[in-house]
């Protein structure tokens, strides 16, 4: 279980909440923390978790996020369309005369690997619209550990 603590800037009628979430404890241990500050978030995220704790805007809250959840979005993010370019390049190369009978093998690995890589962002990202209806994939505020005041998004 990853556990963070972050500020409530927000609220809405399905009982979710926004959450300005600083990089702690977990960051500094994460071998993704580079990419993240790398992305212009600097140390400051903002994410959107379920509010079982009935928190308000400006509390402190904690929250939790099942490993398994982290782990599977990982392995769907960086290693699916490594191996769909992959398998595309070996399959381009295998059955280039098939696929194209008069281009070059190497183009022809070439280009069925860079489709199959643009076909399996399309997938991650349908794929990702179905994950988002299902709530065991949000992280949670847990408790509420103290009041703090908002600042403005």
């Amino acid at each position: 279980m990853i556990e963070e603590t972050g500020i409530v800037t927000g609220l809405n009628e399905n009982g979710f909440a926004s959450v300005r979430v600083t990089g702690g404890e977990g960051c500094e241990s994460c071998g993704c923390r580079g990419a993240c500050q790398a992305l212009g978030g600097g140390n400051e995220r903002k994410l959107t978790a379920i509010n079982r704790a009935g928190a308000t805007v400006g509390d402190q809250v904690v929250i939790r996020i099942g490993s398994g959840s982290v782990l599977k979005a990982s392995f769907i993010v960086y290693l699916v369309p490594i191996l769909a370019l992959l398998l595309g390049s070996f399959v381009g190369a295998r059955y280039s005369s098939q696929i194209w009978a008069t281009g070059n093998p190497e183009t022809v690995s070439v280009l069925t690997g860079l489709f199959c890589l643009g076909a399996s962002f399309m997938a991650i990202r349908l794929y990702s619209n179905r994950l988002s209806q299902n709530q065991k994939y949000y992280p949670t505020i847990e408790k509420v550990i103290g009041r703090s005041d908002p600042s403005p998004d």
